[in-house]
């Protein structure tokens, strides 16, 4: 009997086709010196454009060696190859993949071929989505970083509120609303890139200005001994990192002259006008799934196992933390189990003071 054959994914081949007219364009790359220097027909290669036919291996080969041998190493142009691709895989449920190729592949000329490798063998059925995000490194048996998230793990739960839906509170919406909203883009219904501009766009609206952050942080307060306990992680040589769905001028503002203490801080970003009036809602690429990523990445820039970092969070969008293999801490959990062992490793239920975590180290 002959073998069973599956026909091409028709998402990932109009994907494939998708990116690689993007990569052409965006890089002014001609598909016609292509054509000419590997002896293709310009109808082959606007076929593969179009998303209607896959290129076979022999010709793959010639497209990633056309394109490295191309200076792809813009730093904006390829950051916008990355949001397109990200645009795509995250709608696809590949988040860990794409993270994976963003860290393995950093120069545009790298990731844009082996992306475009990657799209074919999902289309071909030849490989999966799931890409293990873990780094291959011996633990040494001891912590060497830390990774906090902000809202609710560093701060009080103050009236059961995030600090998003302080913000909306603030300027005469509902918590409601902005429950729902963030419950849209939870359950995949839009993106995180329409969610923070929908929120933009609201908060626009009432003209949100820099003051109303200073009336958010007046109503912030860190859990007890935040100082004494960064200053223990400090003085033993363990890095100190945030990374939340929070706000960046928040959490700055917030832990003042303890940022000393902070390696980076990853979260969404406001943009202010001239007039303090606010112009743009930057989006993370860091919370949810990515906040697995960014452990990696610090696991990968460091070169240490995930297992020598500990990550410390409380709520639903801190699930994914452990599949980066890092060690994980749930305290003050809100909406998410803290006694599921296959999220997280260890919880305080009712942590007070920060100096509690030392004990998990």
């Amino acid at each position: 009997m002959g073998r069973n054959y599956q026909k091409d994914d028709p998402i990932w081949r109009k994907a494939f086709g998708n990116t690689l007219k993007k990569i052409f364009v965006l890089y002014s790359l001609s598909y016609q010196d292509f054509c000419e220097k590997y002896h293709i027909s310009e109808s082959t290669v606007r076929y593969w454009m179009a998303g209607e036919k896959l290129p076979q291996l022999q010709f793959m080969k010639e497209i990633k060696e056309f394109i490295s041998q191309t200076e792809l190493d813009d730093i904006t142009k390829t950051k916008d190859l990355q949001n397109y691709v990200a645009a795509f895989m995250c709608s696809q449920g590949a988040e860990e993949a794409f993270f994976v190729y963003k860290r393995r592949y950093p120069s545009g000329t790298s990731f844009a071929g082996e992306i475009l490798t990657f799209y074919r063998d999902v289309a071909k059925h030849r490989t999966s989505l799931d890409v293990p995000l873990v780094v291959d490194a011996t633990s040494t048996g001891k912590t060497q970083a830390i990774v906090f998230d902000f809202d609710g793990t560093l701060t009080k739960n103050n009236q059961h509120c995030t600090i998003w839906e302080h913000l909306w509170m603030n300027l005469g919406y509902s918590k409601t609303q902005c429950q729902e909203l963030y419950q849209r883009y939870n359950n995949k219904e839009i993106s995180h890139a329409e969610w923070c501009k929908i929120t933009e766009a609201k908060f626009k609206e009432c003209h949100f200005h820099r003051d109303h952050i200073e009336k958010i942080v007046s109503k912030i307060h860190l859990l007890r001994d935040v100082r004494k306990t960064f200053k223990i992680l400090s003085d033993d040589g363990i890095k100190i990192y945030i990374v939340s769905g929070s706000i960046d001028i928040i959490i700055k503002k917030v832990l003042g002259n303890l940022n000393q203490y902070i390696e980076e801080t990853k979260a969404n970003y406001f943009k202010f006008d001239s007039n303090g009036f606010l112009m743009e809602i930057v989006g993370t690429h860091y919370d949810n799934l990515g906040k697995a990523y960014y452990i990696s990445q610090i696991a990968e820039e460091l070169n240490i196992s995930p297992q020598d970092i500990l990550f410390v969070g409380n709520s639903m969008n801190d699930r994914f933390a452990c599949r980066s293999g890092a060690r994980t801490l749930c305290i003050n959990p809100t909406l998410t189990d803290p006694f599921d062992k296959k999220v997280w490793n260890n919880c305080i239920q009712s942590c007070e003071s920060l100096g509690e975590i030392l004990a998990f180290l």
